[in-house]
């Protein structure tokens, strides 16, 4: 948190630069990047300036990773945020996909509702931050049933036998795999 008060961009990037080459994007994500957002966003006044700068910091150099993806062989696919207005956490869901062998194309706006017809032949992840509503999960399989390549990515928050009663864990990929 010190190193964000001094509102210094370049060290700032500087910091997250090196923090991704010795910890993994999961745990970054988790255990760091997204519990500062959180305390960040309890304070009114300064923080929401240090938020904001750290978000623009943020989603930069995501951008810079997933085209350091690109690089390596992977498959593409597109996330969408769907009622979810976390523009920040989204692309950082896209670093977290980009580093597990897809190359990530971000739609910036979130949507109401996604509409895969819209992507004739794209694989597709929706993220929601948060498990998925009943309706979303029908909505989902509709798709599938339709032939899109539609699927959720994001934390089940619900229990999972494969995971343990209880416990989260990350859905990702074609076949619901647990991570």
């Amino acid at each position: 948190m010190s190193i964000l008060r001094y509102m210094q961009p370049a060290r700032i990037r500087a910091k997250l630069m090196a923090l991704s080459h010795q910890h993994p994007v999961d745990t970054l994500i988790d255990s760091l990047l997204v519990p500062v957002r959180q305390r960040l966003k309890l304070d009114q006044n300064t923080s929401l300036v240090i938020s904001s700068m750290l978000d623009g910091l943020l989603i930069d150099c995501v951008a810079l990773f997933l085209a350091e993806a690109r690089k390596k062989n992977g498959k593409e696919t597109l996330l969408v945020g769907w009622s979810n207005e976390d523009r920040t956490r989204l692309w950082l869901e896209a670093w977290r996909l980009s580093q597990r062998g897809w190359h990530v194309n971000v739609l910036a706006e979130p949507l109401e509702s996604p509409r895969p017809e819209l992507f004739p032949g794209q694989h597709i992840f929706v993220w929601t931050g948060r498990a998925a509503t009943p309706l979303q999960e029908e909505l989902l399989s509709h798709w599938q049933e339709q032939g899109f390549s539609i699927h959720f990515h994001g934390q089940i928050k619900r229990p999972d036998p494969w995971c343990g009663s209880g416990l989260e864990c990350w859905v990702t990929g074609e076949s619901g795999s647990r991570i």
